[in-house]
């Protein structure tokens, strides 16, 4: 007889099938499939110091997603990139909603899928707005396609987010949705809006239509937790903004805007169609942030379609060991920089 059981086993919650044998057949079985109603009682009663491992399969959400909320030393796994996946619909927020106060979370190992056509801005992993605390947070080896955001953490609000780790995911077509002739909110490939002790690494995304890599207020003043740096390094972008919906000055493929303490080192930005890397003090936003201790090290810009380096912040930032290719040029030469506002005064200082 089949079975279907969410089985606490040694500290662990794993949605395991049950297996059937043909008559005659000893090592013939077959193993069932879970329902996503499995799936969301699984994360949603996993305990401190539990693990939730998800079975490969398609599990279809529909437009509703699945909350990831209070959880203390928790991971949840897949069976890998292309074998779990978790699929919404076309109207869906959020694929896995990062809610209230998470600590030592690791999800990994699976493959979060959007609608091809998108009526809302549907996020992959990100944190929503019931949200107080993320800390020790581990993203990795995650499959994000099809979607407005891919990954997104936020540290603004009451609450607080600190060291995070989002490591060797693949993200795929995170499109932009036009609403009343603007795209703001969706285009982004991964994206940390005031979290600490930061690190982006390893990771290729291809085809964001608005920023492949979106760092914003990383140490604040005014956020005594916020003092950590963030890095932001080893990750390939191709094909940046290719398919934008609309064309403007803040489509870059890297942007570190209104932070502080940011490395950006060792990327590789391939046919960007726009900017490729920005440090940003916005004016339009009419606030004033800390923007100093950004490092550009050792990136490789080709075949850029627009600026290497785009400056809307003041100041001094170091730009060492980097290479940027124009056209089909094997040679590196001086990178080409925009300016706006208070950049107009910005200076990318070389101690090669």
């Amino acid at each position: 007889m089949l079975l279907r059981s969410l089985l606490p086993v040694f500290g662990f919650f794993s949605l395991i099938g049950a297996t059937s044998t043909k008559a005659g057949d000893s090592h013939a079985s077959v193993q069932q499939a879970f329902g996503v109603a499995d799936l969301r009682a699984a994360i949603a009663n996993a305990r401190p110091n539990s693990r939730v491992d998800i079975p490969a399969g398609v599990y279809d959400l529909g437009n509703q997603g699945i909350r990831i909320e209070d959880k203390r030393n928790v991971t949840i796994v897949g069976a890998g990139e292309g074998k779990t996946i978790l699929r919404a619909g076309p109207s869906a927020a959020y694929i896995l909603e990062l809610a209230g106060s998470n600590y030592n979370l690791t999800v990994a190992s699976m493959s979060l899928e959007g609608a091809t056509r998108l009526e809302k801005n549907t996020h992959g992993l990100a944190s929503g707005s019931d949200r107080m605390n993320l800390s020790g947070a581990r993203f990795h080896d995650l499959d994000i396609r099809n979607v407005a955001v891919g990954i997104s953490v936020v540290g603004s609000g009451t609450g607080y987010c600190d060291d995070v780790q989002i490591t060797n995911n693949h993200l795929d077509n995170i499109q932009d949705v036009i609403r009343n002739g603007v795209t703001s909110g969706s285009g982004y490939g991964i994206h940390n809006d005031g979290c600490s002790n930061v690190r982006i690494a390893g990771n290729v995304i291809r085809n964001a239509d608005r920023h492949s890599i979106y760092q914003a207020s990383a140490y604040r003043p005014d956020r005594p937790r916020a003092t950590g740096s963030v890095v932001i390094e080893h990750n390939l972008i191709i094909d940046h903004a290719k398919t934008s919906s609309l064309h403007n000055d803040w489509l870059v493929a890297i942007s570190v805007a209104r932070s502080s303490n940011v490395t950006v080192a060792n990327n590789e930005i391939v046919n960007p169609y726009h900017d490729a890397i920005s440090i940003e003090d916005p004016p339009q936003e009419g606030r004033s942030y800390t923007v100093k201790n950004v490092r550009l090290i050792d990136n490789t810009v080709r075949g850029g379609h627009g600026a290497d380096v785009f400056l809307t912040a003041s100041g001094s930032f170091i730009s060492s060991g980097n290479r940027f290719y124009h056209g089909d040029s094997q040679t590196p030469s001086a990178p080409v920089i925009r300016r706006d506002g208070a950049g107009v005064s910005g200076r990318l200082i070389s101690n090669d």
